[in-house]
């Protein structure tokens, strides 16, 4: 990781699992404006579940894939 061109590339691989996260976010609050508007309100302990799960899979989803990335990396430099 000496190498500036790596350290940028790993510097926004780590700005991807932000962006998963903020667009988990906007959804979960486009889905609760949607809601208001066909329901007439918001329930806000509904919200607050829908935003948490939605940024909380937004997260998983994309930690597990860069976990998933970093042993293809260790695999092809161990092994290969």
């Amino acid at each position: 990781m000496d190498d500036p061109d790596k350290q940028w590339t790993m510097v926004c691989s780590n700005l991807a699992l932000i962006q998963a996260t903020v667009v988990g976010f906007l959804a979960a609050v486009a889905a609760i404006c949607l809601g208001a508007i066909s329901r007439g309100g918001v329930e806000l302990d509904q919200a607050a579940v829908l935003c948490a799960s939605s940024i909380t899979t937004a997260f998983v989803a994309a930690l597990s894939l860069g976990m998933y990335w970093k042993g293809a990396w260790w695999a092809q430099f161990s092994f290969g």
